[in-house]
């Protein structure tokens, strides 16, 4: 019996962590797990819920979108979707070019953005390969003409 017990040190009790905040890759708390999900056969886990809010939709994450998974809650290696709406949008010439308006997924990643460049200019689409960075705002790659 003790050691079953010398074998368990280490881990994490799985109803100790529902309720834990989750924070995005870029540090941006989303919300708190709601619950966690392993795979029958070999008990590893495939992925979480996270609670948003009262009036937000839950989001599922699958362990490969998942850095870090421990007692004090989760840390993901992606930014979800929704936070990425009105970030502010940066050409590689550092100019504000707008904001996101929307984002076209793919399968676990960005396919493409949609920049609101003003009242009076068109959206600008964006692919995938002419991201650089998403932090705090969206860096691009290329420069954008005005």
């Amino acid at each position: 019996m003790a050691q079953e017990f010398r074998e368990l040190e280490g881990s994490v009790e799985t109803s100790k962590i529902i309720g834990k905040k989750v924070l995005a890759a870029s540090g941006q708390r989303i919300g708190s797990i709601r619950a966690i999900y392993l795979n029958p056969n070999d008990l590893a886990v495939q992925g979480i819920t996270v609670k948003r809010g009262a009036f937000e939709h839950d989001d599922c994450f699958s362990a490969s979108q998942i850095k870090s998974l421990g007692k004090d809650g989760a840390v993901l290696s992606v930014t979800p979707i929704s936070e990425l709406i009105g970030l502010k949008v940066y050409d590689a010439a550092g100019r504000n070019i707008g904001k996101v308006k929307r984002v076209q997924p793919g399968k676990n990643r960005i396919k493409s953005i949609v920049i609101h460049r003003g009242m009076l200019e068109k959206d600008l689409i964006v692919e995938e390969e002419e991201i650089a960075q998403i932090g705090d705002s969206v860096m691009l790659n290329k420069r954008v003409e005005a």
